[in-house]
């Protein structure tokens, strides 16, 4: 693995040219799809398309877009939404080629110390029957669990609330 080959490039304009296509932003959102995670990105949410996802992003009011590249190839993304003052929502996701391999740490990390620039702490929240996330956020982002919120999310397929596991990472120093 080349730590070199991860580079993780905000959706900004610079000089008038947005640093992704439209047709890029979709194809995030169409390769999540394919692997199966975009419910659990977006929990709760059957409703969320991806050209809602291309408005929101567009539009950058609450929210910034990033994009992890391995090499020239997307390996991920995640998005920071509801941003308030010096917190965020985020919805983080790693294709599925990399999972079980050095470069989905590595990709990880890389997300983490970028947002870990931004923000002093991220907290995030997990759905609690996604034991797959919670785990990968304690041994592989370094968050540490907090608590646990009751209800925190409603799931429209199941039309039930589900609770969530509060997780959070400070910046050390």
């Amino acid at each position: 693995m080349d730590k070199n080959k991860i580079s993780i490039i905000p959706y900004v304009e610079v000089d008038g040219i947005l640093t992704f296509r439209d047709s890029q932003i979709l194809a995030l959102i169409d390769r999540a799809e394919k692997d199966g995670t975009l419910p659990m990105i977006f929990y709760g949410d059957s409703k969320f398309t991806k050209y809602d996802f291309l408005q929101r992003v567009k539009r950058g009011e609450d929210c910034m877009l990033y994009v992890a590249m391995y090499g020239d190839d997307p390996a991920g993304f995640v998005l920071m939404d509801n941003i308030r003052y010096r917190h965020a929502h985020g919805h983080f996701c790693v294709y599925s080629e990399y999972w079980g391999t050095e470069e989905l740490t590595a990709i990880s990390q890389a997300m983490i110390r970028l947002l870990l620039k931004r923000y002093s702490v991220l907290i995030g929240i997990v759905p609690v029957d996604n034991e797959r996330a919670v785990r990968f956020s304690e041994r592989v982002l370094g968050m540490r669990k907090l608590t646990v919120i009751p209800r925190y999310f409603y799931n429209d397929k199941i039309k039930d609330d589900v609770d969530g596991v509060m997780l959070c990472v400070e910046k050390e120093g």
